[in-house]
């Protein structure tokens, strides 16, 4: 009789440490889950602000290729119109 209320013991015991080990392992999957989602909400910030940038960079980069061609066209234009004076001469 004493063993097994020994036993019984042992396993009420042991049961409670599986139950807190459960729980443990729960709160620390919550946590990861947190901190997953906090990392992806951060990453999704990081990347949005990137895009903006790349935008940004884009649009200059059309600017100055707009203003160089529009340059080019000026100088061929004056180089147009030396030949045609050169040629008069």
């Amino acid at each position: 009789a004493t063993l097994t209320k020994s036993h019984r013991a042992e396993t009420e015991a042991l049961r409670a440490r599986v139950e807190h080990l459960e729980a443990s392992l729960e709160a620390t999957k919550e946590q990861m889950h947190a901190a997953l989602a906090a990392k992806q909400k951060h990453m999704d910030s990081v990347l949005a602000a990137k895009q903006r940038e790349m935008e940004v960079a884009r649009a200059a980069h059309a600017t100055a290729s707009a203003n160089a061609a529009e340059k080019l066209m000026a100088v061929t234009k004056r180089i147009s119109e030396f030949k045609a004076l050169a040629s008069r001469c």
